[in-house]
């Protein structure tokens, strides 16, 4: 689950829901309180074809636009859901939630759990962990997230596993966590066929 407050202080909670584990049927739904989190509203879905998962927090460039990064779960055709051809994708909101409008990362397959740091001047950079156990990637995007560079690989190695960025303003550094270590050169972590 996301828990978010949004710039006029309401709390707005997102999460997924699945079919007994097949995360390539999730969808994403939101909650809104007004009373600091005592009472909810019903979930709404937000609008999409199945397979959206979210882990990272949302962020607001102004008090309307905000940004959720996602995945896509998709499938490879006779095989079962496990990650390997999952797409990161951005949806946006330019009414505090209302309506959403998904952005796709281009060339970001394998490439999931973006998280989203604000910098200077609009611009927007994003990290991403690896299905394929390799490196930490990173985006960027000049225009309030509308489009994305192309995720190119840093020098800090991750085995697939979580990660996590902040920055206490525009200006700020950077701050990453994450696990610093990778598989073997040459393997392929994320495209097993078996499944355990």
């Amino acid at each position: 689950p996301v828990l978010f407050t949004s710039p006029p202080g309401e709390l707005t909670h997102l999460h997924t829901a699945q079919v007994l584990g097949a995360q390539d049927t999730s969808r994403v739904l939101l909650r809104r309180s007004n009373d600091d989190g005592e009472t909810w509203s019903g979930p709404t879905e937000i609008p999409g074809d199945p397979g959206l998962f979210i882990r990272q927090p949302v962020v607001a460039v102004t008090p309307t636009r905000w940004l959720l990064p996602a995945f896509r779960c998709l499938t490879l055709p006779g095989r079962q859901w496990h990650g390997s051809a999952d797409v990161t994708v951005v949806l946006i909101t330019d009414d505090a939630g209302v309506t959403w409008r998904e952005v796709e990362v281009p060339e970001s397959t394998g490439l999931v759990h973006m998280a989203i740091v604000s910098r200077s001047q609009g611009r927007l950079v994003g990290f991403f962990r690896s299905r394929w156990a390799d490196k930490i990637y990173r985006t960027s995007s000049v225009d309030l997230g509308e489009t994305w560079a192309a995720p190119t690989p840093t020098e800090v190695p991750n085995n697939n596993s979580s990660i996590a960025v902040d920055s206490q303003d525009a200006h700020s550094p950077i701050l990453l966590v994450a696990n610093p270590v990778s598989a073997p050169e040459g393997t392929d972590e994320g495209d097993d066929d078996e499944l355990p």
